[in-house]
């Protein structure tokens, strides 16, 4: 089917798009909008309660270091930023210890990940910024690829989990023809089929960038246990990696999935994990200190000009449609 124009796609984008089809995201920003929200009811937490694992279904380039920047801003939350030097993604620093190969066949492969192992490392190796915060959040995308097996590991364990999963439409991204987006669908069915639909949120990638205040209070009224949520508030890095010349900005469309691109098959990091290269705090210093790596936070990014809503695709497929990739708040 032919893509539509971008005002079709999103609504809130009428009487702002320019010449060359695109417009800013803010344009469907209200003109007086709160940019910090809290939960309607408060969660009484036990002294002794176990935390609640709270995991990103986002493939890589859509938007998932917003989403995140955005739960950072939560005072329940804990990031892996402080550990995981990549997009404060646990992936390469797990393959660095030990717990899969540093390559996409191993880093996708659901039978190639030992969740225990993985758990173990977590607690071992203080991934988790603060442990004891009541929401634990990690994002690697090929975690997506490992919801059946992640599920059964929680129920086994009898952890608690949360899953936000996010898709975009086909004809607004520029990476449609992607290969590895080939299975994308498949993968977040089998992530609808084995999550507890209660534990599962289903969030448009264009609701995000379009009307975060909507979103947030989305996800409050989801989980309470967030607290709050601030648009201005991001405790995100992009990388610490001074090694990598590529940026975000002339790689990916709409910069929410900001940073720089790993090198291919993460030989960077392999190297890295085994002694080579410069460790995390002497690049950090090197660079001025961890400050100067933080990414925008959400609200500063959409009013920018580098966001832009476009369309990128000429056709697209039914398959190719993720059903909740539409945008519910974005109707003007």
């Amino acid at each position: 089917m032919a893509c539509p124009s971008i005002d079709t796609l999103i609504p809130c984008s009428t009487g702002s798009v320019a010449a060359d089809g695109s417009a800013a995201c803010g344009s469907c920003l209200p003109a007086h909008m709160p940019t910090t929200f809290h939960a309607n009811s408060s969660v009484r937490r036990k002294h002794d309660a176990q935390p609640i694992y709270l995991v990103l279904l986002v493939p890589a380039y859509w938007g998932s270091s917003g989403l995140e920047g955005l739960l950072s801003s939560s005072p329940a939350v804990s990031t892996m930023c402080g550990h995981c030097t990549w997009q404060c993604e646990a992936t390469w620093s797990l393959c660095d210890d030990g717990a899969f190969e540093c390559n996409h066949e191993a880093i996708w492969d659901p039978k190639q990940t030992n969740w225990s192992q993985v758990y173990d490392l977590y607690a071992t190796k203080g991934y988790f910024d603060d442990p004891t915060k009541p929401l634990l959040m990690e994002k690697s995308p090929p975690n997506m690829a490992k919801v059946e097996s992640l599920v059964a590991f929680y129920d086994e364990k009898g952890y608690d989990y949360r899953f936000i999963a996010m898709a975009r439409h086909p004809c607004t991204n520029s990476r449609h023809d992607w290969a590895p987006y080939k299975n994308i669908n498949d993968e977040f069915a089998r992530a609808q089929a084995a999550a507890d639909p209660e534990k599962l949120f289903l969030l448009s990638y264009d609701d995000l960038r379009t009307r975060p205040d909507l979103v947030a209070k989305d996800l409050l009224a989801w989980l309470p246990e967030l607290g709050s949520l601030d648009l201005n508030v991001s405790h995100i890095h992009a990388s610490d990696d001074d090694d990598d010349a590529l940026t975000a900005a002339n790689e990916v469309d709409d910069g929410l999935s900001l940073g720089r691109p790993p090198r291919a098959e993460g030989h960077a990091r392999r190297d890295r994990g085994r002694g080579g290269g410069r460790g995390r705090g002497e690049r950090m210093a090197a660079k001025g200190g961890p400050d100067n790596s933080r990414e925008d936070a959400l609200l500063p990014y959409i009013q920018s000009e580098s966001c832009k809503l476009k369309v990128y695709a000429e056709h697209y497929t039914n398959p190719s449609l993720i059903p909740w990739s539409a945008c519910k708040h974005c109707s003007g």
